[in-house]
């Protein structure tokens, strides 16, 4: 193959992989399961600093606890629920906000944290820690390996979203 034709092949990847990234991000999944364009998904610039530093710190915690494959060894030691608790009274802090998705997304990461330290409930932090990766990608160009697609305002699709709305009403009701 030529330059040129190799040229011409590589400016279509990128330009496929630069829309498949642009459409992720400005989509989501609804309650029926079907794609929908989230117009009211927050942009970067519409999202407060001191909600873009919160989102950053308490992932932080989580990544520090949970990240690299930490999580199968976890345990719900004195220390783990102390910066557990810190990570929930950091989201406390956090000012009402304009989009109903990220403030579904923090109120849904800040509940199973909660949650997941009143009942050492290992699923739930690593729920709240998902949808906080998403959310940090988004927000605050955090290079994270892996869209966990838990999040609606956040990085990814929000495919499972909906996964995480039936724990927390499991939760509620046992």
């Amino acid at each position: 193959m030529s330059k040129l034709g190799e040229l011409a092949v590589i400016a279509i990847v990128v330009v496929s992989v630069v829309l498949c990234v642009q459409y992720t991000k400005r989509t989501y999944y609804g309650n029926d399961g079907v794609v929908i364009r989230a117009e009211s998904k927050p942009m970067l610039n519409e999202v407060p600093v001191e909600v873009k530093a919160t989102i950053a710190e308490v992932h932080g915690i989580l990544d520090d606890l949970l990240g690299w494959g930490a999580d199968e060894e976890f345990q719900f030691t004195d220390s783990d629920k102390e910066q557990l608790k810190d990570a929930v009274d950091k989201m406390d802090g956090v000012p009402p906000l304009s989009s109903d998705f990220l403030r579904e997304d923090l109120q849904n990461a800040q509940d199973l944290l909660t949650f997941g330290v009143m009942r050492e409930d290992l699923k739930a932090i690593q729920y709240a820690y998902r949808i906080l990766n998403d959310l940090d990608i988004a927000f605050n160009d955090y290079f994270g390996d892996k869209v966990w697609h838990y999040s609606l305002a956040g990085a990814g699709n929000g495919k499972n979203v909906e996964k995480v709305r039936k724990y927390l009403n499991l939760t509620d009701n046992g």
